[in-house]
């Protein structure tokens, strides 16, 4: 059975969050359940590898015609095959996404992601990227994919559409992009209202479609997460369910992990200490192990529940003497409250406004306890990378959070989005650094008994593809 992944990222092509580390792990993964997987996605520019396979395909936008160029790869480590399309003005200038939250906020991006699909429905009628029997789309940059597929003559292919983020829709004007793409109302039926809203567009006509945790798939039918397509999620629900994401193991691995100083397991915790001693005099903080050390890997957004934190942070520091690190980038204002807060408290807080791969892994492999107090969260990657790592998470009871961490077995949790509620969670597990108890201990012992592998999630995805196929799984 032969199926291509249609991907805004990727690791380790384009990364910038959870859905480049997921796409990853199930092109490795996918194969082993007996599943021929390729992915595609834009060559952007800072992809710089790649083997041309052919050059000067037209796309026809109507108003104008664009050419794509067609590279090959192959991610490492796999014989999974690696699509990359090129076109200077619309996928090969600028950055991956074109805010620092990834959220679509331009006319640029929208277009961006259109062209995208239009190019690979170009590529995939001309036989360029196979015959594949199934179609996996991600997220509202492939929802217009899903509209071009659809209105397809007697076609045989089938569609799944994956909802990673629905607050991320890639609204905008239908005029703004029907002057420059005139069929825009055949490829985004959506764009009848006024407004094209790819999101929508892909879960109304796909075959099938999920969400990244069983929670978040119930969660979403409801006003309060649904971002206004609740409605549309609910005349779905007999073909809408939740898979659970995984993290590849192979990449996180504190017993292999070249980031660390000292790499460890579940039999060698001990020598988790020196991580943190090395990170703390790397970003400059007060070197020790008294000190509960909390860690933040995230997009800077109020999704992500930093405003929840934020007002503890003096708190945590003078009543505690506790350290956070916390490293990403998102809103300009709250970038600015972080760095703020960080020149109060030098050798307690450490920010670092980026996106270092090498820096989140020491991080994870660092701390004592990991914060993520979303306010929603489809599934999140964060904790469960924690966990691997031995580090204790402390996470808002919402989406695949909810899935994954249980109060007080391997984790903290909390229910109200309030930074009083999140405040009570970081002091009960706090309490448990300065335990004479081996309550501690007992927390990070269950977090290694965990298994959230990304092989878990593939099996369920291999078996929803051959449900919509109609193929067995080979013997």
């Amino acid at each position: 059975m032969k199926v291509l992944i249609v991907t805004s990222e990727s690791a380790p092509f384009a990364h910038v969050g959870g859905l480049g580390d997921i796409i990853q792990g199930l092109a490795r993964a996918l194969p082993e359940q007996g599943i021929s997987t390729s992915l595609v996605l834009p060559k952007y520019e800072q992809i710089k590898r790649g083997e041309l396979v052919t050059g000067k395909i037209p796309v026809d936008l109507g108003s104008s015609v664009e050419y794509i160029r067609l590279y090959r790869d192959v991610l490492p480590g796999t014989q999974t095959t690696v699509w990359l399309v090129e076109n200077k003005e619309y996928l090969s200038s600028g950055p991956i996404y074109f805010s620092r939250t990834a959220l679509s906020g331009s006319l640029g991006e929208i277009q961006r992601f259109v062209f995208f699909a239009k190019a690979v429905s170009e590529l995939l009628r001309d036989g360029f990227l196979g015959d594949p029997d199934l179609i996996h789309c991600n997220d509202w940059h492939t929802g217009a994919l899903i509209g071009e597929i659809s209105r397809q003559k007697n076609r045989k292919v089938k569609t799944l559409f994956t909802i990673h983020n629905l607050e991320n829709q890639g609204r905008w004007k239908t005029s703004d992009l029907a002057r420059w793409l005139p069929d825009i109302a055949k490829m985004a039926p959506s764009s009848a209202s006024g407004e094209i809203n790819p999101m929508r567009d892909g879960i109304e006509l796909a075959d099938y479609v999920n969400t990244v945790s069983p929670s978040y798939a119930e969660e979403i039918k409801t006003p309060e997460y649904g971002a206004g397509l609740e409605e549309t999620l609910r005349a779905r629900s007999a073909k809408l369910t939740g898979i659970l994401n995984g993290i590849d193991y192979r990449v996180y691995d504190p017993k292999n992990d070249s980031a660390l100083i000292a790499r460890y397991d579940e039999t060698t915790i001990e020598e988790k200490e020196k991580n943190k001693l090395s990170l703390q005099k790397k970003l400059g903080l007060k070197t020790g192990r008294k000190y509960p050390l909390f860690g933040l890997v995230s997009r800077l957004t109020r999704q992500k529940g930093i405003d929840l934190i934020l007002p503890n942070i003096k708190n945590m520091v003078q009543g505690r003497d506790a350290q956070i690190v916390i490293l990403g980038t998102g809103a300009p204002e709250i970038e600015t409250a972080i760095k703020r807060t960080e020149q109060g408290f030098p050798e307690n807080i450490a920010a670092r406004m980026e996106f270092d791969d090498e820096l989140a892994h020491l991080i994870y492999g660092s701390c004592d306890f990991f914060l993520m107090p979303s306010r929603f969260e489809p599934c999140g990657l964060g904790q469960m990378i924690a966990m691997r790592y031995g580090t204790v998470p402390i996470v808002r009871s919402t989406g695949g959070l909810k899935d994954t961490v249980q109060d007080g077995v391997n984790g903290f949790t909390f229910s109200e989005p309030t930074h009083e509620a999140c405040a009570e969670a970081i002091e009960r597990a706090t309490q448990t650094h300065f335990s004479e108890n081996d309550i501690y201990g007992a927390l990070q012992r269950r977090c290694f008994e965990e298994n959230f592998s990304v092989t878990r999630a593939a099996r369920s995805y291999a078996a929803l593809y051959r449900s919509l196929v109609k193929k067995p799984a080979p013997r």
